[in-house]
């Protein structure tokens, strides 16, 4: 990718952990609205447009989230596994390409532009406003270094700020 002219590589000789290299690489970006995405999800070639909208014409919102086939109460098509009694996982959904283009539009169509306040969103993949992210100080890599809360920990900081979360139901 280095020889892309809108990639910027960094290196370090040790790896800081999870939350300081996001933060490192939120900070090297100049936009208004920063999306922290986990490598492993793959996208529809329509998501971003919905969700900005959104945080353009609320600026309230401090950050929106989208579906996904494993993401806890975000997920889809099903929430929640009765047999197992955990949440759902919906193996393999939107793998095809075609597949995730067809799942995308209808779930596009199912949601009609909706977005329901939730109180902390998933973070294999959230759009932030930056400056309540900043507000807030940004994620904290001191009390989670390696990952796994610091989405959470984010949205209560966010909430308490009085800044709104929501889920794009079309998304």
């Amino acid at each position: 990718f280095k020889d892309y002219p809108n990639v910027n590589i960094i290196s370090h000789f040790r790896n800081r952990g999870y939350t300081r290299n996001i933060s490192e690489g939120i900070e090297q970006t100049f936009t208004n609205y920063v999306c922290v995405l986990n490598s492993d999800t793959l996208l529809p070639p329509i998501w971003a447009t919905p969700i900005v909208e959104k945080m353009r014409n609320s600026s309230q919102l401090g950050g929106i989230g989208p579906l996904s086939n494993a993401a806890s109460y975000q997920s889809v098509p099903f929430i929640y596994d009765l047999v197992k009694d955990e949440f759902s996982v919906n193996d393999g959904l939107g793998f095809d390409k075609d597949e995730l283009v067809d799942i995308s539009n209808a779930i596009a169509h199912l949601g009609q532009n909706k977005f329901l306040d939730v109180p902390i969103l998933n973070g294999f993949c959230t759009v932030f406003r930056r400056s309540a992210f900043n507000a807030i100080g940004g994620l904290d890599f001191i009390g989670y270094p390696d990952g796994y809360g610091e989405e959470n920990d984010l949205c209560v900081r966010l909430k308490a700020e009085g800044y709104r979360l929501c889920v794009s139901l079309g998304t």
